[in-house]
């Protein structure tokens, strides 16, 4: 399956549903933009008191407590762990908005799902062709 793709987010989905739920309803949204013939994808990360989980209804995003927006490119070297997210901040090709505390407070729940959907990523065996 490729990654980011409809059948990708599913996935991702079903496979968020180990992490434990947390107290607050906690929205992050992701907007990945594509370069030459890859699409946008915009998708969401859910974090509440009854599941965690994906969206990709883009009126879910725009409820987002935080936001992260990047190329396609950028959220793959990501994925496969060729580049952290941290440099790609500081190199200005990860773009952060929205409320700093709420990564700060939830960064647990956070590093669960990052996690769990390391199985799920390009070159780490779970993208599936």
């Amino acid at each position: 399956m490729e990654y980011l793709s409809p059948e990708w987010l599913a996935a991702a989905h079903e496979a968020l549903g180990v992490v434990t739920p947390v107290d607050a309803d906690v929205v992050v949204a992701y907007t990945v933009t594509g370069d030459g013939d890859d699409a946008d994808v915009a998708y969401a990360v859910r974090l509440g008191p009854g599941r965690v989980g994906t969206s990709t209804d883009p009126g879910a995003v725009a409820d987002a407590d935080v936001s992260f927006a990047l190329l396609r490119s950028s959220a793959e070297a990501i994925a496969r762990g060729e580049r952290s997210a941290s440099s790609a901040f500081l190199d200005g090709e990860l773009r952060l908005g929205g409320d700093i505390n709420v990564l700060l407070e939830h960064a647990r729940t956070l590093a669960d799902v990052d996690d769990v959907l390391a199985g799920l990523r390009p070159g780490t065996g779970g993208e599936g062709g």
